[in-house]
């Protein structure tokens, strides 16, 4: 049980993945550039992955390779794609040592529409990213301590302009993040634990990009403790210490927090909710570190075995910690019909509104789908 509290984003090789699955969603939103004065538009997203999985006696392997794409039937300058190549493994070095490693690539370009004078000109980015990490799981005494290394750098490539207006320029800077982590957990019951979690962080930027794109190295801190119950229940709260490498900034302090609740109130109806919060430093508008929160809360009937109605409320918010400025905060609500046949391709109908306002002007969007899952 503690063990899977120090590695919960790390595959389990004992639930055989699929070797092929598809996922393909369609509809109507009311605003597909996500702006004030958007234009409605349909909409279809498809995503597919191919995996190959081997094992032996100590050691477990997995390969997938994954393609997805958005396009619109009319606003074709919003269509964006990414393709990715993941390699997962595990090896038990000894009955109280678990060696685990991930690579991942992935390559995206994301479609935007820029107003202009003369009309909407389109823009197409370009991002290179790439993922590495170890961990190591062992126990000591009554305690199950889990140390954590990893790589991600990100390639943003030249912004091309739509009919070639301006030569393709990159608007982004490169970055290198280095991480590495220390987790303990001490079970305080068969089903229960406590967990501690410390790690740091390294972003390292050029100082050629730091003066064109006017990113910021930095050093980010993070200490958390929590709880983990199989029942249903996960918590984590904590700070994130955001470190710029500038002499001239002072040292940030923003709350760290993780939350994922599972609980049947009835035979037939089950309450979920999330939470995150956190210092962002993918890529923050005021080129050191965002503030971002996510939640979410729903009610799910299961009217039958295989079918089940799902009404939900979700918030975002994102700020920045340096400025003191919130960015953008979104609201929203949704109500989800999704039909399990077994043996069979999952059915979801979707329904979702949400509101946005921030430092640029707010708008609102309505989305319907239908979206169609498979597995072989």
């Amino acid at each position: 049980m503690a063990a899977a509290i120090l590695c919960a984003s790390i595959p389990a090789f004992a639930q055989p993945a699929p070797v092929l699955s598809s996922t393909v969603e369609t509809g109507w939103t009311s605003n597909a550039e996500g702006r004030a004065g958007g234009s409605a538009d349909h909409y279809v997203t498809h995503a597919h992955s191919v995996g190959l999985s081997a094992a032996g006696e100590a050691f477990a392997l997995r390969g997938a390779l994954g393609f997805e794409q958005t396009r619109y039937h009319r606003l074709l300058r919003e269509n964006d794609w990414i393709g990715t190549l993941s390699l997962d493994g595990e090896a038990l070095l000894a009955p109280a040592a678990l060696l685990r490693g991930s690579l991942k690539l992935s390559y995206e370009e994301e479609g935007h529409i820029l107003p202009t004078d003369s009309g909407p000109v389109g823009l197409v980015s370009p991002t290179l990213r790439g993922a590495a990490g170890l961990r190591l799981e062992t126990g000591f005494n009554a305690l199950i301590l889990g140390l954590d290394l990893a790589y991600a750098p990100t390639r943003p490539g030249d912004t091309r302009v739509e009919a070639g207006l301006l030569p393709d320029t990159r608007t982004r800077a490169n970055t290198d993040l280095v991480t590495a982590g220390l987790d303990i957990a001490h079970p305080i019951a068969p089903d229960a634990a406590i967990a501690l979690r410390g790690q740091y962080s390294w972003l390292a930027v050029e100082p050629e990009d730091q003066q064109l794109y006017g990113r910021l190295p930095l050093s980010l801190a993070r200490l958390a403790a929590g709880l983990q119950w199989d029942g249903g229940l996960s918590l984590r709260a904590g700070f994130d210490a955001i470190l710029p490498e500038n002499p001239l900034l002072n040292a940030l302090f923003v709350p760290y927090g993780e939350a994922d609740i599972r609980l049947p109130l009835a035979d037939a109806l089950t309450l979920a909710a999330t939470l995150s919060a956190g210092a962002d430093i993918d890529d923050p508008a005021d080129g050191l570190a965002d503030w971002k929160l996510k939640s979410r809360g729903s009610l799910a009937l299961a009217i039958a075995p295989e079918f089940v109605l799902e009404a939900a409320l979700f918030a975002a918010q994102s700020r920045s910690p340096a400025l003191g400025a919130i960015l953008e905060t979104e609201r929203g609500a949704e109500l989800l019909a999704r039909w399990m046949p077994q043996g069979g391709p999952v059915l979801e109908a979707v329904a979702r509104h949400r509101h946005v306002r921030g430092l640029a002007p707010a708008y609102e969007e309505n989305r319907l789908g239908l979206r169609i899952s498979a597995a072989i």
